[in-house]
């Protein structure tokens, strides 16, 4: 319950009334989400965005919805865009995911090693990025040994994308 509390409460830039407003947009789009119609889901985030461009849970959600779509690139900046906003271990390994599936693994093992220095202190966190990591290390059997090697963190500003727009498209 306190979790749940935190995510639905306002981040603090912007207007609270504005972001109160783009809450309808945003639950809508969590209902497309869990009908499967991420079409819809994506355009309801979208307005949800335009209204309100400082929740970096719209980003998130958003990414993972293009992700569905099969649109890695859209879904990569969405949660750069997410990471600008609130730099939190989950947002990092969804770009580590896309990276992966991308076959980027310059970037993957980076964003990994970012979202598990973020993470040290949550071990169920720590643990699913964990897991992820033993799927990330089985695809480098498929495209050569040694890339995972590296202890580097990944800085924001190598992922490529630029801060949400206050003024959304």
């Amino acid at each position: 319950p306190a979790q749940a509390e935190a995510m639905n409460a306002f981040p603090g830039k912007g207007s609270q009334a504005d972001w109160k407003k783009s809450q309808v947009d945003y639950d809508l789009a969590h209902k497309y989400k869990e009908q499967e119609n991420y079409k819809a889901a994506v355009e309801a985030f979208q307005r949800a965005i335009r209204t309100y461009p400082y929740d970096d849970s719209y980003y998130a959600s958003r990414a993972s919805c293009y992700r569905k779509l099969g649109d890695n690139q859209k879904a990569k900046q969405d949660a750069g865009r997410a990471l600008y906003l609130r730099e939190d271990p989950i947002y990092w390994m969804m770009v580590a995911d896309i990276a992966a599936d991308q076959h980027d693994f310059e970037t993957c093992p980076k964003a990994a090693n970012s979202a598990l220095a973020l993470a040290a202190t949550n071990s169920g966190v720590y643990g699913l990025i964990t897991k992820m990591q033993g799927k990330w290390k089985r695809m480098a059997t498929t495209y050569g040994d040694g890339w995972w090697i590296t202890n580097q963190k990944m800085k924001m500003s190598e992922l490529g994308v630029s801060a949400p727009d206050p003024k959304p498209l």
